[in-house]
Order: structure tokens, then sequence, then C-alpha cells
């Protein structure tokens, strides 16, 4: 297989590995035990998936921008997930308050 198509398939996986990881990290307090362990639980795992497909060191920054993506896309998924969450309730207060006096 082609050296570039591997590459694309292990930043494929660090991105996707990443995304539950970062919605893990942003529930997490900062700079706490989980939090460092939700960022760097998926290191050893590229790793071995890097050795396991030939990729050279030059991949490593690659790799790492695939992972930090996949943070950044979950922590934006759980927080907007949340959002969404408290909108109803706040939609229900609005309608509450608009149909009768104070």
């Amino acid at each position: 297989m082609n050296t570039i198509i591997r590459l694309i398939i292990v930043m494929i996986v660090s991105y996707g590995l990443n995304i539950p990881l970062g919605m893990w990290r942003v529930r997490t307090k900062k700079f706490s035990l989980f939090w460092f362990i939700s960022i760097h639980i998926a290191v050893p795992l590229i790793f071995i998936l890097r050795v396991s497909e030939g990729l050279a060191y030059w991949a490593i920054p690659v790799l790492i921008v695939s992972a930090v993506l996949g943070q950044l896309t979950g922590g934006r998924l759980s927080l907007r997930k949340k959002e969404n969450k408290t909108e109803p309730e706040l939609s229900k207060q609005i309608s509450v308050n608009e149909g009768g006096s104070i």
C-alpha cells in the first residue's frame, strides 16, 4: 500500500479516536489527572499504528495535528450538545412569560 494512503488511514483513526476523548476532556477539570489522561491516552495507540504501518518520523507532526483536531472537534460537539439541552428550557420560560402578566 502507498505511504500516503497509510498516512491518511492513520490520520483518520487518530482523528476519530480523539473525538470522544475531546468530549470527555471538556467535562473534566482543567489540568486535573483525568484531563491529562483524556489528552494523552491516545498517544501510545497512535504510536503503535504509526510503527505498524511503517510510517517514518516525518509523519509525527501530521498525526499530532489530526489528534488535536479530533480533540477540538470532540470538545465543540460536547459543548454544542450541552447548549442544545439547555435551549428548550429557555424557550419554555420565554413562552410562559409572554402569555401572562408579571
